[in-house]
């Protein structure tokens, strides 16, 4: 059965993948730190927090941590989660993929406009491109 995802919805499970992720690879490390347990305690406070401000400012920072610090993980950020926390993850992403993004944004908001709550998986199938 397939589940519909609000635009939220669908960046909180990818936020909750990447937690569960992020413990399996940095817990089978050679090295553990207390850093690796840090990251999936933030990561998975995300799948539980509010989107206000301090929201997006705590995404950006694991985002962009991820990056800089665990290569072995980059691999698993979606795309979308850069988008969605924006700011200095923008850097991450090619012009084209933040115009694929834009126009994603703008059938979202057209659809939202006239009351409807898209499937936004679906919406994201469309625009790019996927089956």
């Amino acid at each position: 059965m397939e589940t519909r995802l609000d635009y939220l919805a669908y960046h909180k499970h990818l936020i909750a993948q990447l937690a569960q992720r992020a413990t399996e690879l940095l817990e089978s490390a050679p090295f553990r730190e207390e850093a690796h347990s840090d990251l999936s305690k933030r990561l998975t406070a995300l799948v539980n927090a509010s989107p206000d401000d301090a929201f997006y400012t705590e995404g950006q920072a694991c985002l962009c941590k991820i990056i800089a610090a665990w290569p072995q993980l980059t691999s698993s950020v979606a795309r979308d989660l850069l988008w969605f926390f924006g700011g200095d993850c923008l850097q991450f992403m090619p012009d084209d993929e933040i115009r694929q993004f834009q126009t994603l944004d703008e059938a979202r908001f057209e659809a939202e406009s006239t009351g409807d709550t898209p499937d936004y998986g679906k919406l994201r199938q469309q625009i790019f491109g996927l089956h």
